[in-house]
Order: structure tokens, then sequence, then C-alpha cells
């Protein structure tokens, strides 16, 4: 099946599940990688703090590139429906 013959639905249900993704892994990944190197170091809660502004910035920047290019592919999208006869 091809990309633009999949419904709307499932087009919006794929979209949900990369956008949890997206926000849940570097949340998790950073928070807990500040957790640990806090217990480690005895900085509690500095690096975990840390660790949560970091995982904010990359699925800041990670959502901005997604949307970027859904917004490419639905100009691509508009225009070659609007170039049909």
């Amino acid at each position: 099946m091809t990309k633009d013959a999949r419904s709307p639905f499932w087009q919006a249900l794929n979209l949900a599940w990369e956008l949890g993704w997206m926000i849940v892994v570097p949340l998790v990944m950073f928070g807990l990688g500040g957790r640990l190197a806090d217990r480690t170091l005895g900085t509690s809660p500095w690096l975990l703090l840390s660790g949560m502004a970091i995982a904010v910035a990359a699925t800041t920047l990670l959502l901005i590139r997604k949307f970027r290019r859904l917004l490419k592919d639905i100009e691509q999208s508009s225009n070659r429906s609007d170039r049909k006869p």
C-alpha cells in the first residue's frame, strides 16, 4: 500500500504514534540519565533537571523537523492535485 493510498484515519493514527514516541523517548532517556548521574555524583536534583531541559529541547527540535516534513508533504500533495486535469 502506498503512502497516498492510506486512509486519513490511519495517517492520523500513525502521526499520533510517532509524536508520542518523539516526546517520550528523549524525556525518559535524558530524565533517567540525569537521575542516574545525580545518584552517582550526589548532585540531586540538578542533573535530573538538566536532563529534562535537554529532553524538552531535543523534543522541540524533533517536532519542528517532523512538522516541516509534514507541511512539505501536504504542499507537494496539494500541488499534484492542482495539476490533474
